[in-house]
């Protein structure tokens, strides 16, 4: 059989003071190091000049693939089939809340009053009947989602009640997972989520120390919020038993031109409050939500940022995860068994939409007033077709020919339809990251070792 360097491959620059480059498979997440001598027989297909030992290595994480192998194709065949298959896995997103306390600037949300209402709650305990009768699952994980969840809490314990009965009755573990801004979050409510909800994760935002956060995240009448989303933390992860039934807090600081000088520092204060075992930390650069409520990013900046940000991370003691690992699903989506439910019983797949005035109604797939049997089928959905459109090189997606498609899956199908290419910070700094690796577990240069 004749073979080929991977398209999906990435080679550094010699490691600094020496002739070796990390050569890194984005198809399996593989990475070697290699000598520049074989580096340039791999990029002149001169195989059998190469040790069989590595070229077997080089095989296996497919950087070594067949000639005629359209690798687009396979990756996109593979991803359709993953992400239809039915693997036993009910998740449902409740928006329990349309109100938040927060005004942040880049939100593009439009805030209301609305809760989830009796008839809503009634017709949701209807619809999670009707999926099982008829499906098999075997896992079954709501995400509590807003708004602010946490401000209908009430409404959340009915659902959380009946959501765990259906799961007992058809023998389906029960997990939930919450995105809140902490304000309401207090140890009590923490010990109740974790237990009685079957919570894995609570995400809190953060974005940056006070001074910078507080600048972004007040609430509506321009009340800060820092202290207090910070000492609802700290008094968490003070609990004797935390993480309770193994719920961990998850941080995560939106980033943009306003507030990249706080991250550092935000980092620096979660170190100094013993915080590097008992949360997890991560960045994310602030996004269009499609209606223009969101503030400049510079792409090429925050990658650079973003190195800094892994680097303060680990001098620090938290654990970090330098090279990323392979997503051909690219977001909840493209799969059939995924609903989100809004406030007012509308039915969605995707979790940008509700409550951003900009999309219309073809982008809801039911409204559970109307029936909470009967939905959109799912190749009449938004974003079903993904994996067949970035095929076309026609529809103009740079995922078509860009070597990390199976890292990040495309991102978001959403965001390519609106026009916005989200891109992941990893296209522009993958190289860095595969230093950063290898610089951290200071591997042996001389042999091939995976990074």
């Amino acid at each position: 059989m004749k073979y080929k360097l991977s398209y999906y491959t990435i080679i550094t620059d010699p490691i600094p003071n020496t002739d070796i480059c990390v050569i890194y498979g984005t198809k399996t997440s593989k990475a070697y190091n290699l000598d520049k001598k074989i580096i340039d027989l791999l990029k002149e297909e001169a195989f059998d000049k190469i040790p069989l030992d590595i070229v077997n290595n080089l095989i296996i994480a497919e950087i070594i693939v067949p000639k005629n192998l359209n690798e687009l194709s396979e990756f996109c065949e593979k991803a359709k089939l993953d992400s239809t298959a039915e693997d036993g896995y009910l998740h449902v997103t409740v928006m329990s809340s349309a109100n938040c306390q927060l005004g942040c600037s880049y939100c593009g949300q439009v805030h209301s009053k609305k809760k989830l209402e009796d008839d809503t709650v009634d017709l949701i305990e209807k619809r999670l009947t009707h999926l099982f009768s008829k499906k098999t699952f075997s896992e079954f994980r709501i995400s509590w989602f807003g708004g602010e969840p946490l401000m209908a809490l009430n409404k959340m314990r009915v659902v959380n009640n009946f959501a765990k009965k259906i799961a007992a009755s058809n023998n389906a573990i029960y997990r939930s997972h919450i995105v809140t801004n902490g304000l309401s979050l207090k140890s009590n409510v923490y010990e109740e989520l974790a237990n009685d909800f079957n919570c894995t994760s609570m995400e809190i935002t953060l974005d940056g120390v006070k001074e910078f956060h507080d600048t972004r995240r007040d609430t509506k009448t321009k009340e800060d919020t820092f202290d207090l989303i910070f000492n609802n933390i700290l008094a968490i992860t003070s609990l004797k038993d935390y993480p309770i039934n193994g719920c961990f807090i998850k941080i995560r600081c939106n980033v943009d031109d306003t507030n990249k000088d706080g991250v550092i520092p935000l980092i620096e204060l979660l170190a100094e409050n013993n915080l590097q075992n008992k949360v997890v930390f991560y960045t994310a650069p602030v996004y269009s939500w499609g209606n223009d409520a969101h503030l400049t990013n510079n792409k090429e900046e925050y990658a650079v940022n973003e190195i800094d940000y892994l680097l303060k991370l680990h001098e620090v003691g938290f654990e970090i995860q330098s090279i990323p690992q392979t997503r051909d699903i690219v977001c909840s989506a493209v799969t059939p068994n995924y609903e989100l439910i809004d406030p007012n019983g509308k039915i969605f797949n995707c979790t940008e939409i509700p409550l951003v005035p900009m999309y219309g109604k073809e982008y809801e797939i039911g409204d559970l007033k109307n029936s909470f049997s009967e939905i959109k089928e799912y190749d009449d959905r938004p974003y079903t077709k993904w994996y067949d459109e970035i095929q076309d090189k026609d529809n103009g997606y740079w995922c078509t020919t860009c070597k990390i498609l199976p890292l990040c899956g495309g991102r978001c199908p959403k965001s390519w339809k609106d026009g916005v290419p989200p891109c992941p910070s990893m296209k522009l700094n993958i190289e860095d990251r595969l230093m950063l690796a290898n610089f951290l577990i200071q591997e042996d240069n001389n042999t091939l070792e995976t990074v």
